[in-house]
C-alpha cells in the first residue's frame, strides 16, 4: 500500500498541475453560481413586486379579468424562468464535480493500483447491495455515485458509495426519508467457499443494552439464528447471525475475527459485514459525501488531500487487512 508521504509527492509533482488547472475553473464557477444566485434574488423580488402591482390595478379596476390573466401567466413565467436558472445553476456544479473526480479522484485511485478502473456516476447496482443481506426491508430510496472495480492480487472488488433510505412515520404521521446507510460499500471474492449466510453487524445493543443484550439480539430472525462464538474482544464489536451455525465458525476462523476486530477499531466507524455465495460484502458508514470537491472555500488543502487518501487507503486495504489474497482453499 502507498504511504502518505508517497502520495504527498505525488500531489506536489504528477498532480500539482491539474490542481492549479482545477483552482482556476472553480473560481470561474464560483463567479457564476454567484451570478445566478443573485439573478433568482432579484426574479424573486419581482415576482413579489409584480404580484403587489397587480393586486392594486384589480383593486382600482374590479372585475377586470384581463389583468387577471396577465398576472397569472406572469407569475408562471417568472416562476419557469426560476426554474431554469435554479437547474442551470446544478448543472454547471455537476459538470464540474464530474470533471474534477475525472481529473483528480481518477488519477489518486490510479497512484493507489493502475489496474483500477473509476466510473464517477456509476455505483454498486441495488441488486447486489440486497443479495448482501444486511439490511432485508423494503428500501425506498436507492443512489451512489463513485464506482471502482479491479483486480488487488488474486483478489477481484469493486466498491462505492451508497446512500440507502426508507420511508418512516415521523411524530405527526407524515412520512419521511429516513437513511439507513450511507458510506462506502465493498465487494469482493472470499477466500474459502460456502453455502450459507453469515451476517456480521456493529453491536450497538451490546453497548448500549448491557446483560440484556443476548435477549434481544436473539429476537432478530431475519438474520438467521444468533451465533455465539469465543472471541470475547470480537463480541465486543460485533454480533454474528447465520444460516448455518457450522459454517458460520469456518468463514469466522480466529484469523478472521481477529483482522475484523482491528479493522474495526482502526476504521472507528460502525462496519457491516456479510458472507453470501462465497462474496464478503463489506459496508462502512461514514456522514456526507465521499470525493465530492468544495465549490465554495478552498478546493484542494492539504486537509482534503490527506482525507481523500484515508478514504482510499482505509477501502483497498480491505484485502490486505483481511488477508483476502490467501488462497489455500483451492479456490482461485
Amino acid at each position: 500500500m502507498k504511504t502518505y508521504e508517497e502520495f504527498k509527492t505525488f500531489c506536489n509533482t504528477s498532480l500539482n498541475n491539474e490542481l492549479n488547472n482545477q483552482s482556476d475553473l472553480r473560481s470561474k464557477v464560483v463567479k457564476k453560481l454567484i451570478f445566478f444566485r443573485a439573478l433568482i434574488t432579484l426574479q424573486v423580488i419581482g415576482i413579489l413586486a409584480l404580484m403587489g402591482v397587480f393586486e392594486l390595478l384589480i383593486n382600482i379596476i374590479e372585475d377586470n379579468w384581463f389583468y387577471t390573466v396577465v398576472s397569472v401567466i406572469s407569475l408562471i413565467l417568472y416562476v419557469v424562468l426560476i426554474v431554469f436558472v435554479y437547474k442551470h445553476q446544478r448543472k454547471i456544479r455537476n459538470e464540474f464535480t464530474y470533471n474534477f473526480k475525472l481529473r483528480i479522484i481518477k488519477s489518486i485511485i490510479e497512484f493507489f493500483d493502475k489496474s483500477l478502473n473509476y466510473q464517477p456516476n456509476n455505483y454498486i447496482p441495488f441488486d447486489q447491495f440486497e443479495k448482501s443481506g444486511l439490511f432485508p426491508r423494503r428500501i425506498d430510496k436507492y443512489y451512489g455515485d463513485d464506482y471502482v472495480e479491479g483486480k488487488l492480487d488474486k483478489t477481484n472488488i469493486k466498491f462505492s458509495e451508497i446512500h440507502v433510505f426508507v420511508e418512516e412515520n415521523s411524530s405527526d404521521n407524515k412520512k419521511t426519508l429516513v437513511e439507513i446507510f450511507g458510506g462506502i460499500f465493498f465487494i469482493a471474492d472470499f477466500n474459502k467457499n460456502f453455502n450459507g449466510k453469515t451476517i456480521v453487524l456493529p453491536d450497538k445493543a451490546e453497548r448500549t443494552l448491557g446483560k440484556f443484550a443476548n435477549f434481544f439480539q436473539s429476537l432478530m430472525k431475519q438474520y438467521g439464528e444468533l451465533v455465539k462464538l469465543e472471541d470475547i474482544e470480537f463480541e465486543k464489536e460485533f454480533m454474528v447471525y447465520s444460516n448455518d451455525q457450522i459454517e458460520s465458525r469456518f468463514i469466522l476462523s480466529t484469523s478472521i475475527m481477529d483482522r475484523l476486530t482491528n479493522f474495526k477499531r482502526k476504521v472507528k466507524k460502525d462496519i457491516y459485514i456479510s458472507f453470501v455465495d462465497n462474496h464478503i460484502y463489506l459496508g462502512i458508514h461514514y456522514k456526507g459525501r465521499l470525493f465530492e470537491p468544495k465549490i465554495f472555500g478552498k478546493l484542494v488543502s492539504e486537509e482534503t488531500l490527506r482525507v481523500y487518501y484515508e478514504q482510499l487507503e482505509l477501502t483497498l486495504s480491505i484485502v490486505d487487512e483481511l488477508n483476502l489474497n490467501l488462497r489455500i482453499w483451492g479456490k482461485e
